[in-house]
């Protein structure tokens, strides 16, 4: 009995810690979906096959179960936003410019006005030993590198998580006070 209640408590935090982790990690509906069979089907298999094995064999199944979770958080990771530099569908591109690691195009905007190069890699990624040092030069590239598209937005904390996903459900109901004339 007592192991009974210890599962039900572990079973709830790590449910309650996955389902942060898929929010927190704005994963697809895909991955909400997957999560929830997996546990319904951990819970219908530990109930009828695995309470009465073993304490090695039950420790062995929450192991697969959290492998298929990690899995399941693996395969409905969201996809990459790809923003484009210009809002027409296919913009006309630019004459090709040299910089020092290579050759690149770029688009013009609606008008022709503006040439607009996006994503154009500024530094090498502080990865490794470049980690906490001095940015240095990207890494040169062969042909022509189309800058047409931003590139993915840096890893930044932008604030708390759980609120800005909460305030986006439930707008802010405040009014904005003004002055009058």
């Amino acid at each position: 009995m007592k192991f009974k209640k210890l599962f039900f408590v572990f079973f709830i935090l790590s449910g309650l810690l996955i389902t942060a982790m898929l929010e927190l990690g704005k994963n697809t509906l895909l991955g909400w979906g997957l999560a929830l069979v997996a546990f319904v089907l951990f819970l219908i298999l530990h109930g009828k096959a695995l309470s009465r094995r073993r304490f090695w064999i039950r420790l062995l199944s929450w192991a697969a179960f959290f492998v298929v979770i990690g899995c399941v958080f693996r395969l409905s990771q969201p996809p990459e936003r790809i923003i484009p530099a210009v809002e027409e569908k296919n913009p006309a591109v630019t004459q090709t410019v040299a910089v020092t690691q290579g050759k690149l195009t770029g688009v013009y905007t609606a008008d022709s006005a503006v040439e607009v190069y996006a994503g154009i890699p500024y530094a090498a990624p502080p990865v490794g030993d470049l980690r906490w040092k001095a940015p240095q030069d990207p890494a040169s590239w062969e042909g022509v590198r189309a800058c047409d598209h931003f590139a993915p937005m840096s890893m930044q904390q932008r604030g708390n998580q759980i609120f800005e996903t909460r305030s986006a459900a439930f707008p802010s109901r405040r009014k904005t006070i003004t002055s009058a004339p």
